[in-house]
């Protein structure tokens, strides 16, 4: 299986984002059959917030590599594509809370692992993965200094093109 990554990737190549998709719908329904029961309803929420992800540039780039991984992980093995992702979106919202696409991706991942079932293209995915999530790290503490240095509790000084930050002293 060659998955498209790239301008030629779209969400309507994904056989898993239906599958996202479909299980919202369903989790939607399951939720109106049985309203005390509010993990439907919540599974269906995270499973929409999923899909909305995976349609964003960002997204698409994941799903593109959640389906390789999936289809080059489980060729040839005694676990298919439809076992895994089902055993992924059935833990959503139940053993699961995985909010997010990039948090979803890592469940496939974990679960493609817990079964042993190694490819190159998982590890492509998994490195991907490592990188948004340090790339988002570096973000929030981005986003915290800028708000320490607006409150005034740190001071931000740039020397030779870096910027260095200090606490203001206590008064």
């Amino acid at each position: 299986m060659t998955t498209r990554i790239g301008a030629t990737y779209g969400a309507d190549d994904s056989y898993i984002l239906a599958k996202i998709e479909g299980t919202a719908h369903w989790r939607r329904e399951k939720a109106k059959q049985y309203p005390d029961d509010a993990r439907n309803r919540r599974a269906a929420e995270i499973l929409d917030e999923i899909a909305e992800g995976f349609r964003t540039p960002s997204g698409l780039r994941v799903l593109a590599l959640v389906d390789d991984a999936i289809g080059r992980s489980t060729y040839n093995s005694e676990y298919d594509w439809d076992s895994i992702e089902s055993e992924v979106l059935r833990s959503i919202g139940f053993r699961s809370d995985a909010e997010g696409f990039l948090t979803f991706a890592a469940l496939v991942s974990a679960t493609l692992d817990e079964h042993g079932l190694r490819s190159d293209a998982l590890t492509r995915l998994q490195s991907h993965i490592e990188e948004c999530i340090q790339k988002e790290a570096e973000c929030i503490v981005q986003d915290a200094l800028d708000e320490m240095v607006l409150s005034g509790e740190v001071e931000a000084q740039e020397v030779g093109g870096e910027t260095f930050y200090s606490l203001r002293p206590l008064n």
